[in-house]
């Protein structure tokens, strides 16, 4: 990602790939939801987040939850904000692997809000391994301009796979019914 600090005022547009992929095997995934900017601006995060609360007040002491819960809110911000320097990633990624070890199976993946899309959309970050074991399958991509006015724009036609998962975007020639057009 190619983004700037957040108290940047953002002056060129920016543009967003939104995929669409099939899970084809069940895999082992973290969720970095404790994020209030992406919480309130995205409502598949914010039903994420409900119900991970749900299931920690009832397995956890409060004081657990606490320490828990400054814990993942350290690591949702990381993960789900302008990236300052490439350390931001080895932190998550860290955080992936000791839960690897700690379950005894790896993550392959982990789920946050997108700071590319104002954390209106998530982020899925995978493993190689999640897409060449074909745990998952790519459908469709689209690209997006996202302007400073926080309009968006279809940029891209929706790219297809053609053969080994590979795909081109073509330039947006139809019309915007039906897309989404404001952030």
């Amino acid at each position: 990602k190619d983004l700037k600090k957040q108290d940047i005022v953002i002056s060129a547009n920016r543009y967003v790939t939104l995929s669409y992929w099939t899970i084809a095997k069940p895999f082992f995934a973290v969720i970095l939801s404790l994020y209030d900017d992406g919480i309130n601006k995205n409502s598949t995060l914010e039903h994420m987040h409900n119900f991970f609360e749900g299931i920690f007040e009832n397995k956890f002491t409060p004081e657990s939850r606490q320490i828990i819960s400054t814990l993942y809110r350290y690591l949702s911000s990381k993960a789900s904000c302008i990236k300052e320097s490439n350390n931001d990633y080895l932190i998550t990624t860290a955080f992936r692997h000791a839960l690897g070890k700690y379950y005894g199976q790896e993550v392959k993946a982990i789920i946050y809000s997108g700071a590319d899309s104002d954390n209106h959309c998530i982020n899925i970050a995978l493993t190689k391994k999640t897409v060449d074991e074909e745990y998952i399958k790519f459908d469709r991509a689209i690209m997006y301009e996202i302007r400073p006015t926080k309009e968006i724009k279809p940029f891209s036609e929706f790219a297809f796979p053609m053969r080994d998962d590979y795909f081109i975007f073509n330039p947006f020639k139809g019309h915007w019914e039906g897309l989404p057009t404001t952030l």
